[in-house]
């Protein structure tokens, strides 16, 4: 009971913050007076459970602005669901998986979500490669990934006039002088 009451006032210190606060920096402010470990638990389970759509998702931006390793495959699992899940929490869960570590589930995860029926996945996907190249840099992605990469060169599609899929996935790529 300590643990649930805990996350809902990191929720509500999250809440009253974002009023006035950019949500990056309300969310881990909230966390951090709450404090990391019992929060971290208490927020999957909340994601897991059937709370407010808000709430999940405030839950799954808590998790992703902490770095939190052990929902990893919590990300995978809303990322995948296309047919349960709204774009939204799928866009956020997808964009997460670049805080985790780079498995290869997690790198399938990846590559699957770049072929979303949704330009909003498809780029979270690639935004969440934005932040394994600075494990692997232009041009040394895992081979799987880097072919899927290749592919969005040619993707039309765009979220809005600034986030173009082809031209995000062309500056992660460099050089096309790149060996494949």
């Amino acid at each position: 009971m300590r643990l649930f009451q805990i996350a809902i006032d990191c929720l509500s210190i999250t809440m009253t913050l974002s009023r006035s606060t950019p949500r990056h920096e309300c969310s881990r402010a909230g966390l951090v007076v709450c404090g990391r470990p019992p929060v971290a638990r208490r927020l999957m389970q909340i994601v897991r459970g059937k709370y407010p759509l808000s709430a999940r998702q405030e839950a799954i931006y808590a998790l992703w602005q902490l770095d939190e390793l052990r929902a990893e495959p919590l990300f995978l699992q809303i990322c995948a669901a296309v047919d349960t899940e709204e774009e939204y929490t799928r866009d956020m869960a997808t964009e997460a998986l670049g805080n985790t570590p780079f498995r290869p589930r997690t790198q399938r995860a990846l590559v699957e979500r770049l072929v979303d029926p949704s330009p909003s996945i498809r780029y979270a996907a690639l935004c969440a490669c934005s932040r394994m190249n600075r494990n692997y840099g232009p041009c040394e992605f895992p081979g799987s990934l880097r072919r899927a990469l290749e592919a969005k060169l040619d993707d039309p599609d765009r979220v809005d006039d600034n986030r173009v899929i082809a031209e995000l996935a062309s500056e992660l790529l460099g050089p096309r002088c790149c060996p494949a």
